[in-house]
């Protein structure tokens, strides 16, 4: 068939389906949910514009809370909706996350969330900065020597 040919006939068909009115609207996609943090004030000596969780600390496992324990966590600013399926998707690399990568911070993330950091020291499932640095979440802050801020 010759390229003009061709052209006609795709011509033709765009034109009969320009007119058609039964075709299926397309779906809107729903704007995605924030990234839910859930927060604390901070120690007394936090530095300013930190985000800090806290977590109960009980001795040896035993019933009731013996003290607590401030960590950093990520700040709402440093996260997008595609944090937690990048979570999610790292947690089950690591063979700590068995579930789909939904986005949603369920019961499975957040249990997944405190068995890889607890190696951090961490017995919590707020995710903490270090944990969420260390999974490539957000970016590690850098001294002017190229080194982590935090390194000797």
């Amino acid at each position: 068939m010759p390229a003009l040919s061709r052209l006609l006939v795709l011509a033709l068909l765009l034109a009969a389906c320009e007119g058609s009115n039964d075709a299926p609207p397309i779906a809107r996609l729903a704007p995605p949910a924030p990234v839910e943090t859930r927060d604390a004030d901070g120690p007394p000596d936090a530095a300013p514009d930190t985000c800090w969780g806290r977590a109960e600390v009980s001795e040896n496992g035993q019933e009731g809370a013996i003290g607590e324990i401030w960590f950093q966590i990520p700040c709402p600013a440093d996260l997008n909706p595609q944090t937690i399926p990048s979570l999610q998707r790292a947690l089950a690399a690591r063979g700590l996350y068995k579930g789909p990568s939904t986005g949603l911070l369920d019961q499975a993330t957040r249990d997944a969330i405190r068995r890889y950091q607890s190696s951090f020291g961490i017995e919590s499932d707020v995710l903490s900065l270090a944990a969420a640095q260390s999974l490539g979440l957000v970016p590690v802050s850098r001294s002017k020597n190229g080194l982590p801020a935090d390194a000797p």
